[in-house]
């Protein structure tokens, strides 16, 4: 990248001016970029040089890749983090008096002798990008954080002994517990976690990541960690640490890596001690745009003039976990307006919108979904919100306030859209109102998608694509592509998540068949002749994108589908690598 390339970028962020990008330009001399006299001006850190002006790699024979090597734990003992950014390295392995790093500049002789004599190691030197290695250093130096802090935490828990609250008590103040905390802390908010799971076992404390929605493989800590860890964190939630046979729920907020983060916290008493699950809310992660939620864009067009209805029910369906409240934040977000009263009721508040009015419910004094559904509609409300149709009269009433001229989304948990309004009967709630109100209804599950560091195609087998019936003859149109696993995804082959989906938009067929009470099946059927894309349809459509596995999409489907309806699927749905006309609104 030219100096004029990295100036022009740096000024679009709003890092730099032109007045200081003309200053640097001055004091520039010979042998020195750009980038070079803006760090040491102090306008810019290196890490952001790294991330707007990659450079490539100076040294001795052809570049490594950081993204496939894995870094010895003790290599990154030797030197702290600070170091390897200053000289811009990191250690990649210790074999008997060497050391062997991985440098933006492998013939920087002056910066190999100050690595040697902080290690005390004699340094072997291979050529890297500067951005892998300012990428790996972030990473890497969490974790070893992390271990640093068990270790002396360990130590000072072992000496200490622990008898009773008190001394629970003294030993969560300290400085080390408090680190390990921290510490691991960081790292679920460094590896994009959603939750994070501490579990007591028999021989030690477990830490699990949940990660684009699957647990990753444990961390052990010395058993003697355990209480002091699990109090700290009931502390930090505002929790009774003292009682360990109740289940208990709190919340709390620390600023990690410059993002505010919720923490919502839950203690479980277990065999082997108190589980605790934190879940992570980070809003600056907040998907809030329709366009961001992994939409083809024929769907995204349609729910998004769903969306814009003047009154009706939208219902958005699915499994805990499958990113409905999102949806329907991205919804909200779409249709609020200054013109527009919006007011939603959750349970809890997970995020706050700008610009529209979120209410919470509180079961303890009797505020429950209904009660305060009541109330939002004596608020005169354009748009509602209710967070979770749970029960008949919380359905009654949002299905009553779609029919009096107000637009109300919810959730409620079914496998597929069809499946929604047999749901609704199960809990009471009249045929007539839901084919009177319900204007569609989104079924959604959320699939990993492929990391595109380590992607390349692959041939899945024969019992791959049966479980997502797939035929030879549209598998053979098909490119695959799967994740190797590498540094960047954590060896997984995945890194982020995409939404797929079908929308049932209710048709006069639709409505009559659900008057006369319908079978989720039957209403399926419809819904497939008037060209509904079903979930696997347009999980499919994704694979020959090469956004997701096959294995994936069958890890999160949960559609049964008999033979007829399979058939009827056959016949009316087109082909899975060609796009699909948007159904018709009903």
């Amino acid at each position: 990248m030219s100096d004029q390339e990295l100036a022009k970028a740096l000024m679009q962020e709003g890092l730099v001016t032109l007045g200081q990008v003309q200053e640097a330009a001055q004091q520039r001399g010979a042998g020195k970029s750009l980038g070079d006299v803006l760090v040491a001006m102090g306008l810019i850190t290196k890490e952001q040089l790294a991330e707007y002006a990659p450079a490539e790699p100076a040294g001795k024979g052809t570049a490594v890749d950081l993204a496939h090597i894995k870094i010895d734990t003790e290599a990154l003992m030797l030197v702290d983090r600070e170091t390897c950014v200053k000289l811009q390295f990191i250690p990649l392995g210790v074999q008997g008096g060497t050391l062997r790093v991985a440098m933006a500049n492998a013939t920087d002789l002056p910066a190999q002798d100050e690595i040697s004599r902080v290690t005390g190691k004699r340094v072997e030197a291979v050529a890297a990008t500067i951005q892998q290695i300012m990428e790996v250093v972030n990473r890497c130096y969490t974790s070893a954080a992390m271990s640093r802090a068990a270790d002396a935490a360990s130590a000072t828990v072992g000496s200490a002994g622990i008898d009773n609250v008190e001394d629970v008590q003294e030993l969560v103040d300290q400085a080390p517990t408090v680190r390990i905390v921290n510490a691991i802390l960081e790292e679920a908010v460094k590896q994009g976690a959603s939750d994070v799971h501490v579990e007591p076992r028999g021989d030690g404390l477990y830490l699990r990541y949940r990660v684009d929605g699957v647990l990753r493989p444990p961390r052990k800590l010395d058993k003697p960690m355990q209480a002091p860890i699990l109090s700290r964190l009931k502390i930090l939630a505002g929790l009774d640490i003292a009682e360990m046979r109740m289940p208990q729920d709190g919340r709390f907020r620390l600023t990690l890596q410059g993002r505010q983060i919720d923490f919502r916290t839950s203690s479980l008493p277990c065999y082997h001690g108190e589980k605790i699950v934190l879940r992570l809310l980070d809003k600056s992660a907040l998907k809030a745009e329709l366009s961001d939620l992994g939409f083809l864009p024929e769907i995204g067009k349609l729910f998004e003039e769903l969306v814009m209805r003047p009154q009706g029910m939208i219902l958005v369906t699915g499994p805990t976990g499958s990113g409905k409240s999102t949806t329907l934040y991205a919804a909200l977000n779409r249709c609020k307006s200054e013109t527009k009263n919006v007011v939603t009721v959750e349970d809890p508040v997970e995020y706050q919108l700008e610009g529209i009015n979120q209410t919470q419910v509180h079961y303890d004094i009797g505020l429950d979904f209904a009660t305060q559904l009541r109330a939002i509609l004596r608020q005169d409300p354009d748009v509602i919100l209710v967070g979770e149709i749970r029960d008949r009269d919380t359905a009654e009433m949002a299905f009553r306030a779609a029919l009096t001229g107000h637009l109300v989304l919810s959730t409620l948990h079914t496998n597929d859209a069809s499946s929604a309004p047999v749901r609704l009967v199960d809990m009471q709630v009249e045929p007539y109102l839901i084919a009177a109100s319900v204007i569609a209804i989104l079924a959604q599950r959320l699939v990993r998608t492929i990391c595109k560091h380590c992607r390349e195609p692959y041939e899945p087998s024969s019992l791959d694509l049966d479980r997502i019936g797939l035929t030879p003859t549209d598998a053979a149109k098909i490119k695959f592509y799967h994740g190797v696993g590498c540094n960047n995804c954590g060896h997984t082959g995945f890194a982020g998540r995409l939404g797929i989906y079908e929308v049932l938009v209710m048709s006069e067929p639709i409505r009559k068949a659900i008057f006369a009470g319908a079978t989720t099946m039957e209403i399926r059927r419809l819904a497939v002749t008037h060209r509904m894309r079903t979930l696997r349809d347009d999980g499919l459509v994704k694979i020959a994108k090469g956004l997701t596995t096959p294995d994936e999409l069958s890890r999160v489907l949960f559609e049964f589908l008999d033979e007829e309806a399979d058939a009827a699927e056959a016949e009316t749905a087109p082909p899975v690598v060609a796009p699909l006309a948007a159904p018709a609104p009903g």
